[in-house]
């Protein structure tokens, strides 16, 4: 049995959800809402951003120093797995 529901693209069709996962749903929902409260802005270096702000200069020297430390590593594994070509 599937359940139907007209949306703005048409008619969109699913099953039914049980009563019990329908709960379950709505509990993380409620949940993830309040976890979201919690967090809210401005607490600390370690929030997401909103789209369109511009990263902070510790959020870009901590994602080049991630990029810097992975390119070395890399580089040296390269280095050490070349096969000697004569």
């Amino acid at each position: 049995m599937r359940e139907c529901k007209r949306t703005v693209d048409g008619y969109r069709c699913a099953a039914p959800l049980s009563d019990k996962l329908q709960s379950e749903v709505e509990r993380l929902t409620r949940e993830n809402d309040s976890l979201r409260r919690q967090l809210g802005p401005g607490t600390g270096g370690t929030s997401p951003r909103t789209p369109g702000t511009v990263p902070s200069e510790e959020d870009v020297d901590r994602a080049l120093g991630v990029m810097e430390r992975f390119l070395r590593r890399f580089m040296n594994i390269l280095r050490e797995e070349r096969p000697d070509r004569t």
